[in-house]
């Protein structure tokens, strides 16, 4: 047989066929990239005027974990000018708000820490600390060694973030409101003013934007379709309808040393904190105090208890316990120990145990209406006001306030100051040490190419994938998921209240659908999360981020967590930089494109989990692509088998398959 010639009997491993599937998944789309024109994208001619103009390549409003992911990502895969623009001036939205203590589906054998984006940014939080004599972040949830959970404050995030920013070469703009340009459905770029300092104002050109704000404002404003609550925004006929989930000022608190707390933030013996002009202190605060003590009381049980009681005050510290440098390290389980905190449990806004909105949910409208949005922010800082004087006066933690030094004192929380309307003047000390966004859980979201439903992410208690009794993707939704999969989520669906049957999109699910555990194991494990969900429908050049990702509300309950946010930036930015680099718009750049970029850095693609094959290893880059077009079905989900022999008629079965070419191609 001559040199070059291939016989039919001839044989490979099957880690050569997967790397060679892997470049022939790629290849017909580096032809279209060698095709296509290398340019940046511009924008609309610049057109002099007294106001600043500029041009970028890649517009991403929002400076919270998906807004910074995604502009880290689309410096890193070719985007050459990257603006990251954002009304608050202190960045790391939810890490920022003081959820940083991180939740990741971690109960499988899936090492969601060594996943692409999230990992990197994991890795540069726990050396920061690591500089600062922390070997770890192990103070929340009950975690009993180190290395078993994430848990950041907000000071140290906010200083990581900016690091990583800067290394990379991203503009960042704080401080200014941004408006997007729209003309005939293409996104032209943005308009700014300053929120805060100097009045300024400009635009900045561009037609790729990503929206990774907290709230789905850009999407709004485009005059896109969106869904908020159970019903659409900007469609004619319709409005936006139902309930979101109540929010929470999470703030930082801390134990401080014997006469170091400012008598500001001291109100042991004060009268209890109520609204100004409240017709009813007394009854309020009886009401307030009688949920708190449903929440936390002295005697109270354990994090992980079954019978629904109140939690002890020392158990409640730890729940979102951080790390406090230059102290000692210690460990969640070293509840005596904590001394710095985040409030996340007692102080949701609002509760109907509470009285709350007379008994209500939070209505849609604290999405759409920006006046009523500030006020329901300013009842949440006065709840967590209100659960300071609890702890002093009721818990015996006299000595706990909020932390005056994670740096919150800045020009937009001053300017969004509650103003002696819903929280008095007398806890301006306060407010200027709480963080200056509150933990939102829900968003508008737009309406993309595809909407993630719930059956779509649905997971099983059980199953081979992984080790322990903790849910996985099962083998029939793993060779079904998605084709265009750019991120695999981990975490279960997680609602607080308002998933009654009222609240559901009946066109998207129903309310069975809603599966936060099954036989009452909770269903974590990977789910994938396609491209098309994030590029909009409507408005060409415009891609989701953050929460606002085109999904129903119970999908989106489990894609809201800070790892998955992390993930789905990182592919907003990738897709962007595709689309700046080959001078498309974004619903035009193939997927194929994006994943082949983000598998090489470390990203997974594959909802399977090859447990004969090291995650890190380069190899299996082109397994998960493998399995993700199904190349081998009649494979397991579980096993690579890298050291299969394959034959001749096996490989070409395979890249007919993953290239959809059919027998006579």
């Amino acid at each position: 047989m001559e040199k070059g010639h291939l016989s039919p009997r001839r044989t490979w491993s099957a880690s050569t066929i997967a790397l060679v599937l892997a470049f022939v998944i790629v290849a017909g789309t580096a032809l279209e990239a060698a095709a296509s024109p290398r340019a940046s994208v511009t924008g609309n001619a610049i057109v002099p005027s007294a106001l600043r103009y500029e041009s970028a390549d890649v517009i991403v409003v929002g400076a919270g974990t998906s807004g910074i992911a995604a502009a880290l990502s689309a410096r890193k895969y070719g985007a050459k000018r990257v603006f990251l623009m954002d009304a608050n001036d202190y960045i790391g939205g939810q890490v920022a708000a003081g959820v940083g203590t991180m939740d990741e589906g971690g109960y499988d054998k899936y090492d969601q820490r060594a996943d692409g984006m999230w990992g990197t940014i994991v890795a540069r939080f726990l050396a920061e600390y690591a500089k600062r004599g922390w070997p770890h972040a192990s103070t929340c949830y009950g975690a009993g060694a180190a290395g078993r959970t994430v848990c950041i404050a907000p000071s140290v995030a906010r200083k990581v973030y900016g690091q990583m920013l800067r290394e990379a070469g991203v503009e960042v703009r704080l401080g200014v409101r941004v408006t997007p340009v729209v003309s005939g459905g293409r996104m032209l770029g943005v308009s700014w003013r300053n929120v805060t300092g100097t009045v300024a104002a400009g635009r900045v050109s561009s037609k790729v934007v990503i929206d990774a704000t907290e709230y789905g404002d850009v999407l709004a404003q485009t005059g896109a379709p969106y869904r908020s609550g159970n019903g659409l925004g900007n469609t004619a006929g319709t409005a936006p309808a139902g309930h979101v989930q109540p929010i929470t000022n999470a703030a930082i608190v801390k134990k401080y040393a014997p006469g170091a707390m400012p008598a500001a933030l001291n109100l042991v013996g004060k009268p209890f904190p109520v609204a100004p002009g409240d017709p009813a202190p007394a009854t309020t605060k009886a009401r307030v105090l009688t949920y708190f003590a449903s929440k936390v009381a002295i005697g109270g049980s354990t994090y992980n208890n079954t019978t629904k009681s109140a939690w002890s005050p020392l158990w409640h510290l730890q729940y979102r316990g951080l790390p406090n440098p230059p102290q000692a390290p210690y460990l969640a389980k070293q509840t005596w120990r904590i001394t710095r905190t985040a409030l996340n449990w007692a102080n949701d806004y609002p509760r109907a145990a509470a009285g709350d909105l007379g008994g209500k949910a939070l209505s849609v409208r604290y999405l759409e209406d920006a006046g009523y949005r500030w006020r329901i922010n300013c009842r949440a800082k006065l709840r967590t006001i209100q659960f300071v004087w609890y702890m002093q006066n009721k818990l015996g933690q006299s000595a706990w306030s909020v932390a005056n030094d994670e740096g919150f004192n800045t020009p937009y929380n001053r300017a969004n100051r509650c103003a002696g309307t819903e929280v008095s003047t007398r806890y301006a000390a306060f407010e200027a040490a709480m963080p200056t966004l509150p933990y939102v859980r829900e968003s508008r979201r737009g309406i993309g190419l595809t909407t993630v439903a719930a059956g779509q992410i649905q997971r099983v208690p059980t199953g081979e994938a992984v080790e322990g009794p903790f849910g996985t993707t099962s083998p029939l939704a793993a060779r079904n998921q998605p084709l265009d999969t750019i991120a695999v989520g981990y975490y279960r669906s997680d609602l607080h209240g308002t998933y009654g049957p009222a609240d559901v999109e009946l066109e998207l699910e129903s309310a069975s659908d809603y599966l936060s555990s099954v036989a009452g194991v909770p269903t974590t494990g990977p789910f994938a999360i396609p491209m098309s969900a994030l590029v909009s429908k409507e408005v060409s050049g415009l891609i989701f981020a953050e929460k606002n990702i085109s999904a129903s509300r119970y999908a989106s309950g489990a894609m809201r967590l800070q790892s998955e946010t992390t993930l789905i930036g990182a592919a907003a930015g990738a897709l962007a930089a595709r689309s700046v680099r080959w001078n498309r718009a974004p619903v035009d750049v193939p997927a194929r494109a994006v994943q082949f970029d983000l598998s090489r850095k470390g990203t997974f693609l594959a909802v399977n989990h090859f447990l004969d094959v090291p995650r890190w290893a380069g190899s299996t880059v082109a397994f998960e692509l493998s399995a993700l077009y199904n190349a081998d079905p009649g494979e397991t989900h579980v096993s690579a088998r890298p050291s299969v022999v394959v034959t001749r008629a096996e490989a070409a079965s395979w890249v007919r398959r993953s290239t959809e070419l059919g027998d006579g191609d």
